[in-house]
């Protein structure tokens, strides 16, 4: 063998007559080659006034005396006035000047590689980066991490800009290289979160105006889940804490909703978390069967609150007979129907005690005599003259009526006494209600007038 397997550097020969001019040549050749720098790769004409050292990369159609019969990708350099073709060896890397990049040969062609300085073109890691994906990397993982050695601000921001609305800024999600999701502003200004199944159908999950910030469900919204085991322990202090839930039966029915303070269980009954060391809890349901508000608790008898069954067309209590419809501190206004309400008045249901007593007949007339005209006082504070003028009695005559003649006005249904809650805002314990230690008294009118009927009757 001559010369060396790579670079071509000619061995020194046995009996060999002036064997600086080898030496010389071999050193000429390094000279170029350690370190390589060039002044360009995209060069096409040979340099009329080049500098010694000067170093260039062929391109495909060189023009010039010498350069004329290099070969593309070889590198020229010019040493002791004169041109030399080298020819690449696969691994050779080269720093081209101006670009700032580092290239390395891979036996077909110059690539830009990592490493360099400037701003390379294209970066691999692990990966060959290409036109198209101009930064690749194969890894377990990425880090990107605040600057804390220049240092920086201390912030990581990953910016993914777009040239106008039209374009797309996104990040894809692939598997196999077949995209499956993806979110970021998707050719307009909106967010968006889509996914595939097949990397070509795609479906918006779910879009974010960028003008207004209004979320769009594009798709069906499904709630399916177990409680986690630290669900309610996790409560961050002074913070409420709903549990959504849903389910769809094989039967048709189903159910979804959000719960405070425990879930229905899977026997139907309620579990409830004690947040704040209370045992009822509230939710709201929307199922097959209705609209459900609830209020829940353990104690034996406890019922939803309200039911409203919308496919029976009702609005009905959560249980027959055991809920009133307003309280004595929070009363309709007027109510406005079609027709009278129906009283249950059937004997099978009924504990019958004969007719009235003298007294409760005396009692009747002495009502009777007090019936009046009067206006409601806040109409008066708010209408003065205008308000509208009423008639009817006072529950307090009403009692005192029966009082005169000997009798409890509490024992009869005709008069009630009803103590008035105030809510009460306890910081973290929530919004409860507490009695204001004052009362309403009132008087159910269907029961008076046939009391009083029963008084007129002789």
């Amino acid at each position: 063998m001559d010369a060396s397997p790579r670079f071509s550097l000619a061995y020194l020969q046995g009996q060999q007559a002036q064997k600086h001019v080898t030496v010389n040549e071999a050193l000429r050749r390094l000279d170029a080659l350690v370190s390589l720098s060039v002044k360009s790769r995209t060069t096409s004409a040979e340099p009329a006034s080049p500098m010694e050292g000067d170093a260039y990369i062929i391109t495909a159609s060189p023009t010039g005396a010498a350069w004329n019969d290099f070969a593309p990708d070889a590198v020229a350099a010019f040493q002791d006035g004169a041109w030399a073709e080298i020819a690449p060896v696969e691994g050779l890397r080269a720093y081209v000047v101006d670009e700032g990049a580092l290239v390395a040969y891979s036996g077909a062609a110059w690539n830009a590689v990592g490493g360099g300085v400037g701003s390379p073109t294209m970066l691999g890691v692990n990966a060959s980066a290409d036109a198209t994906n101009r930064l690749a990397v194969k890894s377990d993982a990425a880090l990107f991490s605040h600057d804390d050695v220049t240092p920086g601000s201390g912030d990581m921001r990953h910016i993914v800009n777009k040239a106008a609305e039209a374009n797309t800024a996104s990040v894809l999600f692939q598997t196999g290289y077949s995209g499956r999701a993806e979110f970021g502003l998707t050719g307009d200004d909106d967010f968006h979160l889509k996914v595939s199944g097949d990397g070509a159908s795609w479906k918006d999950a779910f879009v974010i105006d960028a003008a207004s910030g209004d979320v769009e469900v594009a798709q069906h919204l499904g709630v399916s889940r177990a409680v986690p085991a630290n669900f309610w322990s996790a409560v961050p202090e002074g913070k409420a804490h709903w549990m959504p839930y849903g389910y769809f039966g094989t039967n048709g029915s189903y159910a979804i909703g959000l719960w405070w303070n425990g879930y229905r269980n899977s026997s139907g009954g309620w579990t409830s978390q004690a947040i704040n060391g209370y045992a009822s809890g509230a939710g709201i349901e929307l199922q097959n069967a209705g609209i459900y508000l609830r209020w829940e608790s353990p104690v034996s008898g406890a019922s939803p609150a309200i039911i409203m069954q919308a496919r029976s067309a009702y609005v009905a209590p959560g249980a027959d007979n055991a809920q009133s419809s307003g309280a004595a501190s929070c009363r309709w206004s007027q109510i406005y129907a079609a027709s009278g309400s129906i009283s249950t008045s059937d004997a099978r249901e009924k504990t019958l005690g004969g007719p009235l007593d003298d007294a409760e007949k005396r009692a009747a007339r002495r009502i009777l005599g007090n019936v009046v005209k009067f206006r409601w006082s806040d109409s008066v504070a708010r209408k003065g003259d205008a308000a509208r003028i009423h008639v009817g009695v006072t529950a307090q005559s009403v009692a005192e009526a029966f009082a005169a003649e000997g009798l409890d006005a509490s024992r009869y249904g005709v008069w009630c006494e009803d103590e008035i809650m105030k809510t009460v805002d306890d910081g973290e314990a929530g919004v409860t209600e507490r009695a204001s230690g004052q009362t309403r008294q009132g008087v159910r009118y269907d029961q008076l007038f046939v009391f009083l009927i029963a008084a007129l009757a002789e």
